[in-house]
């Protein structure tokens, strides 16, 4: 294979694992994008316990104890009267008669506190009964916007999966293709990937190497390079450092920020249809996101199939 064969071959292998390379980033954006509803705390429905006030009457009350001695003396005279002799009976009449009577006294000298007191008893129901209220009515707004965050999210992520899939697709043909390009075993296994590619190119495009064997073949130079620490197969490392490339492989610097710049611009399409399904959508959405993966698939693999 001559020089000019060499070139050719090479580009079709660069174009090649450039567009995997682009692609496969593109999958990754697109699951980044993928939503998690954002939904909100319902309301702990607490059973208020119910505010007790106490109206004052007990035992202890000097009303209760006197209606108590009352009683047990009216017992006991009238015991005396008709000559019974029961003991208990004295004093079952003292605390009847403190409850029963000590109560029916006191609710009329305190008649109006104890209206107040029952007073301020409904008003406690009532609020307890409008914060219940409060909160069942907040749990059910709450319920429907968690519900309509779950259905954006599931109609975005729809989409993206829809996208996704078309991209795996022509990730795996853009795959067989290499393999099939790679099938000839002009580049050697350890060599197939797109850095190395760019690296060899740039050495025989040059016209500093005209073969990839040898002692000046393109694999001896980018060893060399390797070893002095002039290149990196790291991708991340390349993608990172791309301005301290830029006048040492100018190919490399050239093909990576091509590819930074489309990845960014085509990520900002998406995340532009991402965006719109809650003014358009999911079906028109859909369909925009649908034509895009159709243009990438065109675009890519319509070039490579030249």
């Amino acid at each position: 294979m001559n020089k000019d064969q060499l070139k050719s071959y090479l580009e079709k292998l660069i174009e090649l694992e450039k567009d995997r390379f682009m692609t496969k980033e593109l999958i990754s954006k697109i699951d980044s994008h993928k939503v998690e509803p954002i939904l909100k705390s319902y309301w702990e429905e607490i059973e208020e316990r119910p505010v007790i006030y106490e109206d004052g009457f007990s035992f202890k009350h000097p009303i209760s104890i006197a209606c108590g001695a009352i009683c047990a003396i009216l017992s006991m005279v009238i015991m005396g009267i008709f000559d019974i002799v029961v003991p208990p009976v004295p004093i079952v009449c003292y605390f009847l008669g403190a409850f029963f009577l000590g109560k029916l006294v006191y609710s009329v000298m305190y008649k109006e506190k104890i209206e107040e007191i029952n007073e301020r008893k409904r008003k406690a129901e009532r609020i307890a009964a409008q914060r219940k209220k409060q909160q069942k009515d907040a749990n059910i707004r709450i319920k429907k916007e968690n519900q309509e965050a779950e259905r954006i999210a599931d109609e975005k992520n729809y989409i993206l999966n829809q996208v996704s899939w078309k991209l795996k697709n022509i990730y795996s043909q853009l795959e067989q293709k290499l393999k099939e390009l790679y099938l000839n075993d002009i580049i050697y296994p350890k060599y197939r990937n797109i850095i190395s590619l760019l690296c060899f190119y740039e050495y025989i495009d040059s016209g500093r190497c005209s073969t990839l064997e040898g002692a000046d073949g393109a694999y001896n130079l980018f060893e060399f390079e390797q070893r002095m620490n002039k290149i990196s197969i790291q991708l991340d490392t390349i993608i990172s450092s791309l301005n301290e490339i830029m006048n040492i492989h100018y190919q490399l610097y050239t093909v990576f920020n091509q590819i930074n710049t489309r990845l960014t611009e085509m990520d900002e399409k998406l995340k532009t249809i991402v965006g719109e399904v809650e003014s358009i959508g999911r079906e028109a959405a859909n369909a925009k996101m649908l034509a895009f993966a159709a243009a990438y698939h065109s675009n890519v693999l319509g070039d490579n199939s030249k």
